[in-house]
């Protein structure tokens, strides 16, 4: 499979798009709201960023995963190429049922086309299509692109290549699917967070506990367990493996079982109870999260320090930097270095298969540089760096080179009751040779030292 497309799109359609485009594949991406498909471009706009900042982009750029993207403005044109078709339309049955009807005849005979939906059976909605063995379910856990779960689940009649040929996709772009033998309510993972939500508002209900109980019974404790196993892994190694477990507690965990086997409807009094509870913790309107202390290290755009009305003092910079990347070559120089020629500056940074690159131009000068055109603009890397003159051709459009603003400036105060802000949300000094990267590091170590005594004895 190399071409995907994404019929339906929002935040659980922008996910998949991070997933795939991320994985090195094509998408074409549409969704007949145009707010939807502008909503699913923006998070991964936004999602890529963050996550080239943490290396979680396999070593590309935010540019390298959105040149991968294309919105068109139908469902025949996003998917009439397609090898793999992510459906995901609002959960509603009428809608899904008749998009099906129109992709039949639209997509390719030996499509896959899979749906996320969260609750309804792909039979439902894929009975009275034509080509019906080339559907199934494959369920995100929302957002794919941080969460890998995918629960693949076929209808009666989906054809088992089909199903083959999902996961494998699944496992190549990096998710973790899960195979369903046949079609069941609420699939694996509602399942089992149904079992669990059941109990948690019994245990309300009766009077057992809090809601805030409940809570810290899962974060603090079981949570803290099942984040890297599942539950039969954990009861092994409680004991000398499962049969030794099930010898153990079985007994119990059957007595249990029969104390929970009415199920309760969730009423209306039982529902307000959990809702103030929760709302002791957490206000209503925007969700807060209340600290004693609020480090702010938020970056050069702090919204923290915004919000607290800290001001910043601009010291200013006379340059910015426009990254780029080339093609590096194994008869190439092996590190790091910088080029000055004619007071233009170029720094090459090895990053193993490519040099990144850094060309230094003075501040607010990039529009005079796109009116002299991206030739001009490879022909002053030839002159600098002449190794590369032969590979600047590599550079197809300005997408190719993206502007870093440099910035320094600094907050008069750091710190106000309860907030201290560090790195680049106090002190801005980006890209200034790792400056301020440093200097980042050096703030969190010492706020870890003055702080860490304070939070170890809970005086803070």
């Amino acid at each position: 499979m190399t071409k995907i497309a994404l019929a339906g799109c929002g935040l659980v359609g922008g996910s998949w798009a991070l997933v795939f485009a991320r994985a090195g594949f094509d998408v074409t991406l549409y969704d007949p709201s145009q707010a939807s498909l502008d909503a699913a471009l923006n998070l991964v706009h936004s999602a890529s960023s963050t996550l080239a900042e943490l290396d979680l982009l396999n070593g590309q750029s935010p540019s390298d995963v959105i040149n991968r993207l294309k919105p068109v403005q139908s469902l025949a044109e996003a998917v009439h190429d397609a090898d793999y078709i992510q459906e995901s339309a609002p959960e509603r049955l009428a809608i899904k049922q008749a998009l099906y009807q129109e992709l039949a005849p639209l997509a390719k005979t030996d499509a896959v086309i899979a749906s996320s939906t969260s609750a309804l059976p792909a039979s439902c909605f894929t009975a009275e299509m034509e080509g019906r063995e080339r559907c199934l379910v494959a369920h995100p856990l929302n957002p794919p692109h941080l969460i890998p779960l995918v629960e693949i689940i076929p209808a009666p009649w989906t054809a088992p290549t089909v199903v083959e040929r999902t996961d494998a996709l699944m496992r190549q772009v990096g998710q973790m699917p899960i195979r369903l033998n046949r079609e069941i309510a609420g699939f694996v993972a509602n399942r089992l967070q149904s079992a669990m939500l059941s109990e948690a508002f019994r245990l309300v209900e009766d009077g057992i506990c809090s809601a805030n109980d409940v809570d810290t019974a899962v974060a603090d404790g079981l949570g803290l367990r099942w984040f890297f196993m599942g539950p039969f892994e954990t009861i092994a190694l409680n004991a000398q493996g499962v049969a030794d477990y099930c010898a153990k507690f079985g007994t119990t965990y059957y007595g249990l079982a029969k104390e929970q086997a009415d199920p309760r409807e969730w009423s209306d009094a039982l529902i307000a109870t959990v809702e103030k509870q929760r709302r002791e913790k957490t206000p209503e309107g925007t969700l807060e999260i209340r600290a004693d202390l609020t480090i702010g290290a938020d970056g050069r755009e702090s919204v923290v320090r915004k919000e607290a009305g800290l001001e910043i003092v601009e010291l200013g910079a006379p340059m910015d930097v426009l990254w780029l990347r080339l093609t590096k070559r194994s008869d190439d120089p092996h590190e790091t270095f910088g080029y000055i020629r004619d007071g233009r500056i170029m720094a090459l940074i090895d990053r193993g298969e490519y040099w990144q690159c850094a060309y230094v131009i003075p501040k607010g000068t990039l529009a005079q540089l796109h009116e002299r055109g991206l030739g001009e603009f490879r022909r002053q890397i030839g002159e600098i760096v002449p190794f590369l003159n032969d590979r600047a051709g590599e550079l197809r459009t300005w997408n190719d080179v993206k502007l870093l603003t440099v910035r320094v400036n600094r907050l008069r105060r750091w710190y106000r009751p309860g907030l201290l802000c560090i790195g680049d949300a106090a002190h801005a000094m980006s890209p200034i040779g790792g400056v301020g990267i440093n200097l980042a590091i050096q703030d969190a170590v010492a706020a870890s030292n003055i702080l860490a005594p304070k939070l170890l004895d809970r005086t803070l």
